[in-house]
């Protein structure tokens, strides 16, 4: 038991020597065909991650809903804490029916803007999932 706990905390010391104790941005050899638009290679994906630009991207990200924290000067601070967390990624849906409250008419005014999030998710160094969306399950009926 002594000898595997010293040679984990070795390995462990090892890692963070290295400098290579980062996962989230490795290029990782893959044996799978990359795949992409077709439109522009500078986002390639395979089942396990994203590449971008070459450089592999692994996704940690936690859920953020704009619509239930109406005051986007608090959004910094929530990203912040997310990315103190140790994720570097948030997924952010947008509810349709809000961003279009009426036929013809959309608004993204107040909380429903989108650039005070962008500008907040990057200033925190997150990389944005957007989910847009008609609906959302189970929230509205």
């Amino acid at each position: 038991m002594r000898n595997w706990i010293s040679f984990a905390l070795l390995s462990l010391a090892c890692v963070f020597v290295s400098g290579r104790g980062d996962v989230t941005t490795r290029d990782v050899p893959s044996t799978q065909t990359l795949k992409s638009t077709n439109g522009t290679d500078e986002v390639q994906w395979d089942s396990y991650s994203f590449l971008l630009r070459g450089q592999r991207i692994l996704l940690y990200s936690g859920e953020f809903h704009t619509f239930r924290l109406p005051v986007p000067s608090l959004w910094p601070d929530i990203l912040q804490k997310v990315k103190a967390a140790g994720l570097n990624a948030i997924s952010v849906y947008t509810h349709a029916g809000l961003l279009n409250p009426s036929r013809n008419v959309t608004d993204l005014d107040g909380f429903r803007a989108l650039e005070p999030l962008w500008e907040a998710a990057l200033a925190a160094g997150l990389w944005i999932v957007l989910r847009p969306g008609g609906h959302c399950i189970g929230l509205w009926r």
